[in-house]
């Protein structure tokens, strides 16, 4: 069953979800390169349209990719209105659709990475992607489980803010509503339960860690294996075949 909440996995079964993880993650990069050499309205477009396709495959509802657009719309309205004092008003639109798209094409890949890849597998895949660094005493267990612990925190501290604007609401303080200074206000007020909420909720986790016997710098053993078979292959050679086509397109080949 689907999960609510944002950027959390989803138990589906799909094909994007069967990928594994290590896969996954090098096939992110790959369109996280397609997408940063494009250079044109026709370079992204196509690179929309292969992450839209992957956004259908992978089964989630096409509301949490929606809901992605109001993280980019305030950053959008901002950014037009400083590219006027420089450019015209048709420029400076082109200008920033251009970066609104990069933007929202990566917070989609985000999502979907997060939410058809457990935890635990893409702290496995950040660790292995980063293992070389080991050779030179870096800790690369200790910094993939930080990241992952951070992206775990984002749709913890997003439920944490609502509960908090609720009861804040229900004590008579205008969080939502109101004018700006109001609304600032109630913010601020909001501010110190969201800290004391998440440092309780870190004690807690690193409490839960020492109990189960977790020791930094300790070698760990897995159960899990990585898998590389013709679902992997497949995927591994359409995403390089993207950044191919993308930089045959760029200098002028397609």
């Amino acid at each position: 069953m689907e999960k609510s909440g944002y950027s959390r996995y989803r138990q589906i079964n799909s094909i994007i979800h069967k990928i594994d993880p290590i896969t996954k993650l090098l096939c992110f990069i790959l369109i996280t390169s397609a997408l940063f050499i494009s250079q044109s309205e026709k370079t992204l477009l196509i690179v929309f349209a292969f992450v839209f396709l992957i956004s259908i495959l992978s089964k989630i509802k096409i509301k949490s990719y929606l809901v992605t657009f109001l993280f980019i719309f305030p950053f959008f309205i901002l950014m037009f209105l400083l590219y006027l004092i420089i450019m015209s008003p048709l420029d400076s639109l082109t200008a920033v659709s251009s970066m609104s798209i990069r933007l929202y094409i990566l917070l989609l890949i985000s999502i979907i990475y997060t939410s058809t890849t457990k935890e635990v597998d893409i702290t496995d895949s950040i660790e292995w992607f980063i293992s070389p660094l080991k050779y030179i005493k870096v800790p690369t267990y200790e910094i993939s489980m930080m990241i992952t612990l951070a992206i775990r925190f984002i749709p913890l501290m997003i439920e944490d803010i609502k509960i908090i604007f609720i009861a804040q609401t229900s004590r008579g303080i205008n969080v939502v509503n109101g004018n700006l200074l109001t609304r600032i206000k109630g913010i601020f007020n909001s501010l110190l339960p969201m800290f004391v909420i998440s440092f309780r909720r870190a004690d807690d986790i690193s409490k839960a860690m020492i109990i189960r016997g977790y020791k930094i710098g300790q070698k760990r053993s897995k159960y899990r294996k990585n898998k590389f078979f013709i679902l992997e292959f497949i995927s591994l050679l359409i995403c390089l075949f993207l950044v191919i086509i993308v930089s045959l397109m760029i200098n002028g080949v397609i």
